[in-house]
């Protein structure tokens, strides 16, 4: 009998003893996902709010303090200053190629007329194996900045060039050129190493390129802050090694300013873009030659005259009048009158003998070949004014004067002093510049 009780009895015991590993193992199960969907959820929220803050913090980053305008591609933003690429039978050949003038101690003026392809000159200019910013190539991608001169019309003020070349807008003062090579050379960590470790050339920093297109026209509006700027980034590019330079003028007086800007340290050599003639043209050309040579070999003029020719609005005979207006007035656009900087040669001389000089010249030009007794008696009244301030002048002040501090001097806006009239002191303080920057 006791057999069969405790044979009874053993079922039961094993059914509740699983009945509470079960129970065990549930709880446990319902407890472990339980804490374990909570805490996933707070990780997410965690997360979700980490980055939340961090993507405000971008985004006011980005609002308050905009970054400049990073170096990039110098094929890809040339191709996009440059105008729509032309097929080989619609384009006119180019037998210069300004980057090979640049070495590390010489930067380059690219000298040319008006419309005559500089920019797609710097654009097809660069080997093809520099243009392409893909894998396996980037290393030998050219990297730049791009600065367009003719956009300085639109800004109050030097200042509010830099800033909106630099950044796109006029809110973000205080840009500097400067920082975004540094910012270009300290990416390359790799070839960094390798100038410590003193390698071979190919291995070490590659310098940015910045070219100042239209540089002239930056002159013209701002003449007293634009060479300036100009000596700055030229000695990034031969002191520092941390650019190649290359600006784009448009007369011979233009590039004239900037090497004399330069003096004796001969950092510049001029690169002129000479127009092939008709006749030079390639065999295969699509280019209407005889239109091509009545608009001066200019392949500006040579599009705008070929749209007018299309569009019915002027006829072949005016082809050569239109070309000469056009000529005409952009160099009265688009090129500066004289050269913007004094001549060397004018230090070879004793500071007696430069103001002698100076006075001299500048009667010549102010005195007509034919001029009436009144028109001399009233160029003997301007020169005695200038003859007054200039005679106590030292070397600096005679030769940094700026423009604008000739005309301040010679009309006496603040002295009870008797001066020049307003129009005087323009013309007079324009022709002091025009004298000085000539050579002895």
């Amino acid at each position: 009998m006791s057999t069969s009780e405790s044979s009874c009895e053993s079922p039961s015991w094993r059914d509740g003893a699983r009945s509470l590993l079960e129970f065990i193992i549930d709880t446990g199960t319902d407890y472990m996902m339980e804490y374990s969907i909570q805490t996933g959820f707070t990780f997410v929220q965690t997360a979700c709010a980490v980055a939340s803050l961090g993507g405000a913090g971008a985004i006011a980053a980005r609002t308050l303090l905009p970054r400049s305008r990073y170096v990039e591609p110098l094929y890809r933003r040339l191709h996009a200053e440059g105008g729509p690429r032309l097929w080989t039978h619609h384009r006119v050949q180019f037998t210069v190629n300004p980057y090979q003038e640049l070495s590390p101690k010489t930067a380059v003026i690219l000298q040319g007329r008006t419309r005559e392809g500089k920019t797609t000159l710097l654009r097809h200019a660069i080997p093809w194996y520099h243009r392409w910013n893909v894998f396996g190539m980037k290393w030998l991608c050219w990297q730049g900045l791009y600065f367009n001169g003719a956009e300085a019309s639109r800004n109050d003020s030097f200042d509010q060039w830099v800033t909106s070349q630099m950044f796109g807008i006029t809110t973000a003062s205080g840009s500097e050129l400067r920082r975004s090579l540094w910012e270009w050379r300290q990416s390359q960590w790799f070839r960094l190493k390798m100038e410590i470790m003193r390698m071979p050339t190919v291995f070490l920093p590659r310098p940015a390129y910045v070219i100042v297109d239209q540089f002239e026209e930056l002159i013209k509006k701002y003449p007293e802050q634009a060479l300036p700027w100009a000596d700055a980034i030229t000695m990034y590019h031969t002191r520092n090694n941390l650019a190649r330079v290359i600006f784009v003028v448009n007369s011979k007086d233009g590039a004239q300013s900037l090497t004399n800007m330069d003096g004796e340290r001969s950092r510049f050599k001029t690169v002129r873009l000479n127009p092939l003639t008709g006749k030079e043209l390639s065999s295969l050309s699509a280019i209407d030659r005889e239109v091509y040579s009545m608009c001066e070999n200019n392949v500006g003029i040579y599009t705008v005259a070929q749209e007018a020719l299309r569009s019915g609005s002027i006829t072949r005979r005016e082809v050569a009048a239109l070309a000469k207006r056009s000529l005409h007035r952009w160099e009265l656009d688009y090129h500066v009158p004289f050269p913007m900087h004094y001549h060397p040669s004018w230090l070879e001389l004793r500071l007696p003998e430069a103001k002698q000089r100076l006075t001299a010249g500048l009667e010549a030009l102010l005195l007509l070949p034919h001029a009436s007794s009144k028109e001399v008696s009233e160029v003997d009244a301007i020169m005695a004014v200038v003859h007054s301030c200039v005679k106590r002048l030292d070397a600096r002040q005679f030769f940094q004067f700026t423009q604008s501090q000739w005309h301040i001097a010679l009309s006496n806006r603040y002295l009870a002093t008797p001066g020049l009239s307003e129009m005087d002191a323009i013309v007079v303080a324009k022709h002091i510049k025009r004298v000085m920057g000539s050579p002895t």
